[in-house]
């Protein structure tokens, strides 16, 4: 472990507020005094929801600078540090105690773990290197619970997983859940080891199998919820869930707080021909799709009693009635934006593809996505160099970057090709006349488009309140600004 002072000044702002075609400028400050020659390429962001500070990092290699405002978006300072050692080049995530940022890193293997603190109030950042080295334990992923940094391992020969705990220096708890007594399933109708319920047995990941980390708090694009595997932090529980299997879901629940686990699997319904499936748990409901060229089935499922509350099934031969709008489709090599007329045509997408689903709740009323999604290489956020270290940023086929999901969304909208349906659902998951607005991220994604993105880079993208911030740095002005989005 070393500590080092570093630069601590104040710098000027050139805060503006304006209206851009329907968004607002919120903030915009000057980079020009950096001292280094090198153009910072990547950004992400930190938000204190307690607070409303938020901090700006700007990152190229292992240069960090990090630039700290108030809830009035004014400046209080910047921080730059060079002290990460380069081995450690893939970001995990961030916790955020009395005005200390601290974020965890590791080795493009995925075996050995370090960290950086940046401290506001007595200004100065301080590296550590973890003594966690992998060897026989799987990294899978990552998540956040009670602003507290954890990350969640595996081995190929047992049924076990761990889960390490760590303070903002690196410190750590490492958890056992033994969850030997449970039968798992592959993609065979014969019991396995858990680490076939993973598709640990893949040696080439994929984005069907890379684990996606889910909050429930913010939104997410479908194009984040193509993967087939899940983690939700629901209360104090961790729920891991799979579709691996074609016939059922299976859930593994731990509960954090008193080391309970359990062992669910719920049913896809059994459709005449092949189907692929999917589905998206949000709180103690489980919301499956099983899909074919032919049929669908949408169906709602209680975890606690096993109990289907709602099956609803559409045949290419009816309406569409599950739609609240139009069936849209973005992206794709001719035509970014379309709408198609028939359900056939939605389902022979939706057959072929990669079915996604997502939910949110809204007073009382379910906000429904059905899609399918595809990768589309050369997007425009590809274009602005958009390598969020927090926003999971990897196109389908190598997760490499994780944590901010409001990043990962955006990036998948703009690198993929996506046709879908939204809906509004009452209580009894019945479709209501409300007629929903289109995805932020697809907002989001047209304004970039219109603007002159050569001149940009170091994009990123995260939620402040009930907004969403874009912000790009200007190559030629030297300018980081940040536009506000209303959802």
């Amino acid at each position: 472990m070393r500590s080092k002072k570093i630069t601590f000044f104040l710098f000027s702002i050139l805060f503006s507020i304006q209206v851009i075609k329907g968004q607002e400028k919120i903030l915009e400050f000057n980079t020009d005094y950096l001292d280094t020659p090198l153009l910072m390429e990547n950004s992400f962001t930190m938000v204190d929801d307690v607070s409303g500070d938020f901090t700006v990092f700007l990152t190229r290699n292992s240069d960090i600078s990090a630039y700290h405002f108030n809830a009035a978006f004014e400046n209080e300072g910047r921080l730059l540090s060079r002290q990460l050692h380069n081995k450690y080049k893939v970001p995990l995530g961030g916790t955020l105690k009395q005005k200390k940022y601290s974020l965890f890193y590791t080795n493009s293997s995925k075996s050995k773990f370090a960290g950086i603190t940046f401290d506001f109030e007595s200004r100065w950042s301080n590296t550590f290197e973890i003594d966690l080295n992998l060897k026989k334990e799987i990294y899978l992923t990552r998540f956040l619970y009670q602003n507290t940094f954890y990350i969640v391992t595996s081995t190929y020969r047992e049924n076990f997983l761990y889960i390490y705990a760590f303070d903002n220096f690196g410190t750590y708890k490492k958890r056992t859940i033994d969850l030997s007594k449970y039968e798992f399933y592959g993609a065979s109708e014969y019991p396995t080891r858990l680490k076939s319920a993973l598709a640990l047995d893949y040696h080439n990941a994929n984005h069907l199998t890379n684990i996606i980390s889910v909050q429930n708090d913010i939104p997410y694009s479908l194009d984040s919820m193509v993967s087939l595997i899940k983690l939700y932090i629901i209360g104090d529980s961790l729920h891991l869930a799979t579709d691996i299997n074609r016939d059922f879901t299976q859930i593994i629940s731990y509960n954090l707080q008193n080391g309970s686990t359990s062992y669910d699997k719920i049913n896809h319904v059994v459709l005449e021909q092949d189907s692929l499936r999917n589905s998206y748990l949000l709180d103690k409901l489980l919301f499956q799709i099983s899909v074919n060229q032919n049929e669908m089935v949408f169906q709602v499922t209680d975890l606690n009693s096993k109990k289907v509350l709602k099956k609803h099934h559409i045949t290419k031969d009816e309406e569409l009635y599950l739609a609240n709008g139009p069936i849209r489709q973005r992206g794709g090599r001719y035509k970014q934006y379309r709408e198609l007329e028939k359900t056939s045509q939605f389902l022979r997408k939706l057959g072929n593809g990669n079915p996604a689903i997502h939910v949110n709740e809204s007073n009382g009323q379910y906000v429904v996505n059905i899609g399918s999604v595809d990768e589309v290489k050369d997007g425009v956020i590809g274009v602005l160099a958009y390598l969020n270290p927090y926003g999971a940023f990897a196109a389908f086929g190598a997760l490499t970057l994780y944590v901010n999901p409001v990043a990962l969304a955006l990036y998948k909208v703009s690198n993929s090709k996506a046709v879908y349906i939204n809906n509004i659902l009452n209580e009894d998951f019945e479709p209501t006349n409300n007629k929903e607005r289109d995805d932020i991220f697809y907002i989001i994604d047209d304004y970039i488009k219109k603007e002159d993105i050569k001149r940009y880079t170091a994009a990123d993208v995260f939620k402040y309140k009930d907004y969403f911030f874009f912000g790009m740095l200007d190559k030629k002005s030297k300018n980081y600004s940040f536009i506000k989005f209303i959802n």
